[in-house]
């Protein structure tokens, strides 16, 4: 009995082996067509790269430059609230004293 199972379970490995390995060639092939089209086409390409690199790299530097201006204000705005929790509450006076028009307007936007 338990003869008879590993004799009609092994196609069904085979099978399956087979296919994964068809898969494989097929990507391998597919991938290795493709570079070659590319290094065939090299000078047609070469533009639509550069643009993308350079799109890419713009992209990059602007969330770059955005995110380290962000650390720096969101210092300044800690160290200006470490500075004021001794003067606890401020809250109800109003939104005007928990970021100082100063902090917000000078050191944010005209850098």
């Amino acid at each position: 009995m338990i003869i008879f199972s590993i004799i009609a379970v092994t196609p069904v490995y085979c099978l399956v082996i087979s296919v994964l390995g068809e898969m494989l060639d097929y990507i391998v092939i597919s991938f290795l067509f493709t570079v070659m089209g590319l290094v065939l086409n090299a000078e047609l390409i070469s533009p639509y790269v550069a643009f993308i690199l350079v799109v890419t790299r713009n992209m990059y530097l602007c969330y770059s430059n955005l995110q380290s201006k962000y650390k720096e204000v969101k210092g300044m705005i800690s160290k200006q609230w470490k500075e004021n929790t001794r003067d606890l509450p401020w809250v109800h006076s109003g939104s005007d004293d928990t970021i100082p028009k100063d902090l917000a307007c000078n050191r944010m936007f005209f850098h």
